[in-house]
């Protein structure tokens, strides 16, 4: 197959040379339009040549006035195309083997790209020399990368193509916006920046971009967490804090803040509030001493002075959660009559009679409540207060357990509710001091028992 549409010169017409010298002619005579054009060349002695018909003899005729040439070239014949041999201006002649789509064609020309035909080697050929249609100039099918621009291509430079050059893979155009880098004329193009990163920009750590036209890379959000700048994407940097927040800012309901601090952590991206402190909370914590009912073991007795006993009230916690209030709590012994209390040291001129009771003492007792011990109601039947009896009331006390063991009688209560052993006595063979004693009035001073 030939290449670029170029064709090779014909080939030399083949001549056969019928010599008639010594020959004996046909019995038909043959008319000399049947091989054509016959002519015969001679060669003078001086290097010309004379040309004239050939008689059907073979002999030459005397083609000048010079002493004339020698020999004739005899009949010539038309070159016919598939018979094997290449003959005038045949490029090639296969025989039988020539065809549109082989290597000779049925006309002998040479199968060549841009002939039309579709020949060996070729995956398309139609017949013309432009690049921009389906079929390449050396044809083969046009595709992206073949070095053509073809139909919906924007480019096309073949093995050159490529993700960083002016032509993409994909036969598009490089462009900002396209997502790879055009070496020496882009810095990134939108997410992507190559092999740089906030890192190799001498940044900690952020995320690098590209501006909108693709020639410079963006630090704008890239940090360096630890500089005290709140940079790019970081909310805080050391003791420096987005939008100047402190733990206040960070308060749960229902409570109040108490002290502590922020604390910037996770290479500056996160706020711990674990260090602040809110009263109301339930945790006593940081510089708080309580929180409600809770004063670390503390009550109003741990306030109590002077040996005073605690009576009543209740701890609070006061101060943003910075001081206990005692006010609340009352103790006994401190001379006051608080809440809860009936007396303190004394009864402040209350009587048993403010008690209920016709007579007796009225006293405070040490939990500053009054003390009625003293108090009692005589004749009522009942044993009250400082009474030994009541009426007939003895309760457990007989002669015996007022006199002493061997007395006998009948107990007696006064008017003031004490007991009159007066009538109590010894019984007889009790021991004895005098007659009095003795129930029978007769102590037996020698036995010293009575009689």
């Amino acid at each position: 197959m030939m290449l670029g549409g170029l064709r090779n010169s014909p080939s030399p017409l083949l001549v056969l040379v019928l010599v008639g010298v010594g020959c004996t002619p046909p019995p038909t005579e043959v008319s000399p339009e049947s091989f054509g054009s016959l002519t015969s060349a001679t060669t003078d002695s001086d290097g010309t040549t004379g040309t004239g018909p050939d008689t059907l003899d073979g002999t030459a005729d005397t083609g000048d006035t010079d002493d004339g040439g020698t020999g004739g070239t005899g009949p010539v014949f038309d070159p016919v195309c598939g018979d094997g041999i290449i003959e005038g201006d045949e490029e090639c002649d296969l025989g039988g083997e020539n065809g549109q789509g082989g290597y000779c064609t049925t006309m002998c020309l040479a199968n060549v790209c841009g002939d039309g035909y579709l020949g060996p080697g070729e995956a398309c050929d139609d017949g013309n020399q432009n690049e921009g249609d389906q079929c390449t100039t050396q044809c083969g099918l046009a595709t992206c990368g073949d070095g053509a621009v073809q139909a919906g291509e924007e480019c096309d430079l073949g093995r050159n193509n490529s993700q960083t050059g002016a032509c993409l893979p994909s036969c598009i155009s490089a462009s900002c916006g396209d997502l790879f880098i055009h070496e020496g004329v882009e810095a990134c193009d939108g997410i992507n920046t190559g092999a740089q990163s906030c890192m190799t920009q001498g940044y900690d750590a952020g995320v690098l971009t590209c501006s909108d036209d693709c020639s410079t890379l963006v630090t704008s959000n890239c940090h360096t967490c630890g500089n005290g700048l709140v940079e790019a994407s970081e909310i805080c940097d050391g003791t420096a804090y987005e939008g100047n927040v402190d733990c206040s800012d960070y308060t749960p309901a229902n409570t109040t803040p108490s002290g502590g601090s922020l604390q910037c952590t996770n290479n500056c991206t996160m706020i711990n509030i674990g260090n602040c402190t809110y009263c109301g909370d339930g945790m006593v914590e940081g510089s708080e001493v309580c929180e409600a009912g809770q004063f670390g073991g503390a009550d109003c007795a741990t306030y109590a002075t002077g040996g005073n006993t605690v009576s009543g009230g209740a701890l609070a916690c006061v101060g943003n959660c910075m001081m206990i209030d005692s006010s609340d709590c009352t103790y006994c012994g401190d001379g006051m009559v608080d809440t809860g209390e009936e007396c303190d040291s004394g009864v402040g001129g209350a009587t048993c009679m403010d008690q209920g009771f016709p007579d007796g003492t009225l006293a405070c007792a040490s939990n500053c409540t009054f003390d009625t011990s003293d108090c009692h109601d005589c004749g009522n039947m009942a044993i009250e207060g400082p009474e030994e009896c009541d009426g007939s009331e003895f309760g457990p006390a007989t002669c015996a357990s007022v006199e002493g063991l061997g007395h006998t009688g009948v107990l007696m209560c006064d008017s003031a509710c004490t007991i009159d052993s007066s009538d109590c006595c010894l019984s007889a063979s009790q021991p004895c001091g005098d007659d009095n004693e003795c129930c029978s009035t007769s102590c037996n001073m020698g036995l010293g028992t009575c009689m």
